[in-house]
Order: C-alpha cells, then structure tokens, then sequence
C-alpha cells in the first residue's frame, strides 16, 4: 500500500500532465492556419452579438482568444470580411480534435457575460451540426448562470 507522501507526490504530476495536455491542445490550436484562426474569432463574435448586447467580458474573451491563437494585428477588419458560411467552411476542414477545441471556446463564450441566450445556444447548436461536431451546449451545465431569449417554437405561427 502506498505511503501517504507517495500518495500526496503523484498529484502534482497528474495536474502537470493535465496541464501539459492544456498546452498541447493551446499549441495544436496555434498551428491553425490563419483562415481558421480567423474564423474562431468570426464564430466568437457572431456569438457575442448574438443577444444584442456585446458585453465587456465577451470582449476580453475574444481578445483573449485572440491573443492565444497569436492573430496579426489588424484581425478585426479580416473576421468582418468573411461569412458565418465561410468561417464554417474553414473550420469543418479541421481534424475533429481541433473542432472539439473550437467547441469549447465557443462554449465559454456563450457563458462569458453569466447569461445564456438562447440565440447563442442556437448558434453554437447549428455550427457543430454544421461542422460535425458531436457536441451540444447544455444549459444545464450551467445552473448559475442566468438565461435570456425566447426559444423557438416551430408549431407557433410566425407574424
């Protein structure tokens, strides 16, 4: 049976193990080509603007993004000039590592602001079909976080 010092000594290295996994995934993430660099920061704005509302902690998450996928100056003008089509296009190219990647940032960007709109769950839902990704955001993940929106009924008529 193990000591207790044993014991304590192998959890440093499973969270370096857990942190080195983080980097490589950070890493693998920066090897991005710029189109599909550019069309993360795309699908992260199309999301923060998804409630109407562009709120200061969904800003810092995209420059934080940003930051980590080492973008060029300038980016913001790129991320304007091409399509959600586009951007989906680029991003369905990568391996489903990188997609499951991509997923999470988008994920954190639905709850960076503490609100959970449905228009940006809508989103985020429609990219990973899109982009065969086999996620779905639950909201239920999340029971701090507040939620807005009104989710679509398809039997409702429309006005």
């Amino acid at each position: 049976m193990p000591s207790a010092r044993i014991q304590q000594q192998r959890l440093p290295n499973d969270a370096t193990q857990q942190n080195r996994q983080e980097t490589y995934n950070r890493q693998t993430m920066k090897t991005l080509p710029l189109q599909a660099k550019t069309a993360i920061i795309h699908l992260l704005d199309e999301i923060a603007h998804a409630d109407g509302v562009v709120r200061p902690e969904e800003e810092a998450l995209i420059a934080s993004v940003a930051r980590s996928l080492e973008m060029p100056l300038g980016y913001d003008k790129t991320i304007e000039s091409i399509s959600c089509q586009q951007a989906q296009q680029a991003i369905a190219q990568l391996t489903d590592a990188q997609k499951n990647e991509v997923a999470k940032v988008m994920g954190r960007m639905i709850v960076a602001d503490n609100d959970i709109n449905y228009n940006e769950v809508l989103l985020y839902n429609d990219f990973c079909k899109a982009c065969s990704i086999e996620n779905s955001f639950s909201i239920d993940d999340y029971p701090e976080a507040t939620t807005s929106g009104f989710p679509y009924d398809p039997e409702e008529p429309e006005f």
